[in-house]
Formats: structure tokens, sequence, C-alpha cells
């Protein structure tokens, strides 16, 4: 057998036990139906909101992800300012992270009333509480039900090293499961995402690979995925469909966006033949999860 053939072989070989090893290694400690039965009457309806949120209702819950009311953005921005309308019992905001772009303090006030709930990672506890607000923790892969929902904190990448750490989304309701990525770096978790919770109805995946120009020294590194990432990410999630979001922000001196995100994202996921649903902010998920 010549090297080459060696080679070629042992590299078939570490990736099989790779694989078996992703799949029973005691690090990965999770449950075969890490999410349980979620089944419920009804079906979960679906709201993009502003910027990365998200709203998920079904019969007497509502989940709001990273919503935003706040416009933080004096004019560099493109799309509508949305507040959502909540007009059932159980309500909760899941936070991705700290960063004012997805924590607006007055958008979790405004949605949680005097009874509703903050769920984030119990790194964030503490800085979420001390505003104010009831809080349940989640530990990264802990299953959490909430109402009608079950949601599960999964690990991600912040780009500028947020206090307390930073989490994607999986919410599992009515015989449906989503994933929302906040603004997450890619890393090397989505294959086991998939394994474990997947294959998803839908994603939500940041995609303008922004960079923060103000600050120095300038990383030249993109600090959330960019399109060709979102789009290698809801391949390896094995989404049934992705919705972009995170994107339509471009400020020269300080955020810069990669260039034409939404076009370059659609064009990206049609070579890969990935489904996709652009959806404008207020615009509901017709006909999808």
């Amino acid at each position: 057998m010549t090297p080459s053939a060696c080679r070629a072989l042992d590299r078939r070989a570490f990736l099989k036990s790779s694989s078996l090893a992703v799949a029973g290694a005691g690090l990965w400690t999770l449950p075969v139906a890490a999410f349980g039965p979620a089944e419920a009457p009804g079906s979960p309806r679906v709201q993009r909101l502003t910027w990365a949120g998200l709203k998920i209702e079904m019969e007497d819950t509502t989940l709001l992800i990273d919503p935003i009311i706040t416009d933080i953005w004096q004019g560099n921005r493109s799309f509508s300012m949305v507040t959502p309308e909540i007009n059932t019992e159980r309500r909760y905001v899941l936070l991705t992270h700290l960063h004012n772009d997805h924590y607006d303090r007055a958008a979790v006030a405004e949605a949680l009333g005097e009874r509703g709930r903050v769920v984030c990672h119990e790194g964030i506890v503490e800085e979420v509480a001390s505003d104010g607000f009831r809080v349940r923790p989640a530990a990264h892969y802990e299953p959490i039900r909430l109402g009608a929902f079950i949601a599960t904190a999964l690990p991600a990448v912040d780009g500028l090293g947020v206090k307390g750490g930073q989490v994607s989304w999986a919410v599992r309701g009515g015989g449906k499961t989503f994933f929302h990525g906040g603004d997450t770096l890619w890393h090397g978790h989505w294959r086991l995402f998939q394994q474990q919770y997947g294959p998803f109805d839908a994603a939500y995946l940041p995609i303008n690979g922004f960079q923060l120009q103000g600050m120095e020294p300038p990383s030249t590194i993109a600090a959330s995925m960019t399109p060709e990432q979102a789009v290698a990410a809801g391949v390896l999630l094995g989404a049934r469909v992705v919705t972009p979001i995170h994107y339509g922000v471009n400020d020269p001196e300080f955020y810069v966006e990669y260039p034409e995100a939404e076009g370059a994202f659609i064009a990206l996921a049609q070579e890969r033949e990935l489904e996709i649903s652009v959806l404008a902010p207020g615009e509901w998920a017709a006909g999808r999860p």
C-alpha cells in the first residue's frame, strides 16, 4: 500500500472515531431525547422582531428572544422598529447575552409586566436580576419547561468578549423545533446540536459578519457569522428553513457589516439548495413554523 493510501485510511479512521467520540464521550452527558415530549395542542406562531429579536407564541405562552424597542443606531439602520404585542398569560424573555442590541431593559420591562420572567445563562443572572427582573437561570444543555415550550441554552461564541458569556437557544413546542443564534460566531458545535436537538424546523441565524472599526486596534475579523458561515450552519443544523437576522446597520466609522449581506446570503443559500425565508421585522413566518 502506498504512503498516500495509508494516510487516506488514517484520515477515514480518525473521522470515524471522532464521530463516535462526539456521540458517546462523557464530555457530552446529554440524554438522547434531550427535549423530552413537548407536544401540545395547536401550533406555534413565529414573528421576526427588530434586529435579532424573535417572538414565538402558542396557547397561553409567549417567548421573546432578544427583544429590542430602543433605537440605539441613531439613524444608521435600514429596518423598522417593532414593539412586540403579548396577549398571553405566560410570558418569558430569553436572552442570548448582555450587549445592548440584545438586552434592551426597556423592552424586557414592557414585555414581562408584573408576572413575566427572564431566562438567561447562569453567568449573567446576577446582572439581569440587579435590574429588577425575575430571573430563571439556565445552564448549558439544561432543558427548561416554559409553559407550552421547552427551551435549552446552547453554547455560542462572542466576538467581543461579552461579560458572562453568550448562548444560542433551542426551543421546542407543538412538535416544532427552533434555533436562535443571537449574534454568534462560527464554532464547532453545529453537528452536535443537530444530533441532540435537530433537525430544526426553522433556524434564525445572524449573517452580517460585522467589524467594529472604532476599536483599537481593529481585529479585521468578523465578530458574528458571515453569510457563508450562516448558510453552512443552517445546513449542518439540518434546518428545514433558515431566516437571516442581525443585519441592516452600517456606520462606516464604527460598525461595518459584510457588504450586501442579505443578497450574499440568498445567493449562497441557493448554491447549497438551502431553503430560506427572508422576513422583515414585524413579519410572521406565514405557512411555516
